[in-house]
């Protein structure tokens, strides 16, 4: 049994001669992609988007960046705010004649084995003494006035730790890199000692001389590196940082 090919119809025929000249190209451009050129356009592209990304990430902080990070995160603050706020408010309402209030009730009652309906209706207005309503915006102003010292108080304070610790760390971090960099200069030492075909009993002392200084080096390390991150974390608390910053606060030195 032989099967017949049905032929293509006109339309489908049309499509294809339609398409035969873009894939020339289609191919070009694939060609081009895979070339050095592109590709190197296309790295070119990614680190120009992504490096600036990364150095925005790693910020800089002077002395008004941290003071402003420092109020900024405080709940201390943003609390004492919100009380002023109210009080302020507060001060407003109590200057103001307070509104009327009706009340009606309706009921049954008993009374001589009878019973009937029983109507109420209440009408109050607070009537104030002269100078009622200026003396307890005074007792308000006054709430202003002690809520407005803790809360300058509250931001010395804040202010005045935020900058204190941020100084420390810096200070413990330094030490930290430079007995680091001691660290790395005399294993340099030792590894050329080591490396030596001939070792004099004088190259034995110095030696002996440099993995001593080595080993107190490291412990001494250790208490920096501890150090700066306990520092780290008591400045953190007051910034909310989520990586270490790049400090450009200056150095006060006595004359």
């Amino acid at each position: 049994m032989r099967l017949k090919r049905s032929p293509v119809p006109k339309i489908h025929t049309s499509i294809f001669y339609f398409l035969k000249p873009l894939s020339s190209p289609i191919k070009n451009i694939r060609d081009e992609f895979l070339s050095g050129d592109v590709l190197s356009n296309f790295i070119l592209f990614c680190v120009l988007f992504f490096f600036p990304i990364r150095s925005e990430a790693r910020s800089e902080l002077d002395i008004r960046a941290i003071l402003d990070l420092a109020e900024k995160n405080s709940p201390l603050l943003l609390s004492l705010n919100a009380d002023l706020e109210s009080l302020f408010y507060q001060r407003k309402q109590q200057g103001k004649t307070q509104n009327p209030s009706l009340t009606l009730d309706y009921g049954q009652r008993s009374a001589a084995n009878e019973s009937g309906a029983e109507y109420a209706l209440q009408f109050e207005q607070p009537v104030y003494f002269p100078g009622r309503k200026e003396l307890r915006q005074l007792l308000v102003d006054n709430d202003s006035k002690i809520k407005g010292i803790q809360l300058a108080e509250a931001r010395n304070s804040i202010r005045f730790n935020a900058l204190k610790f941020a100084y420390r760390y810096l200070v413990s971090a330094g030490k930290r890199n430079h007995v680091k960099e001691r660290l790395r200069r005399l294993a340099i030492l030792e590894s050329y000692i080591r490396a030596r075909p001939f070792i004099t009993p004088q190259a034995k002392t110095d030696l002996f001389i440099i993995q001593r200084k080595i080993l107190a080096l490291r412990k001494h390390f250790n208490d920096l590196e501890l150090d700066s991150n306990k520092q780290y974390e008591a400045m953190n608390l007051y910034l909310m940082l989520e990586s270490v910053p790049s400090f450009q606060i200056p150095f006060f030195r006595k004359e």
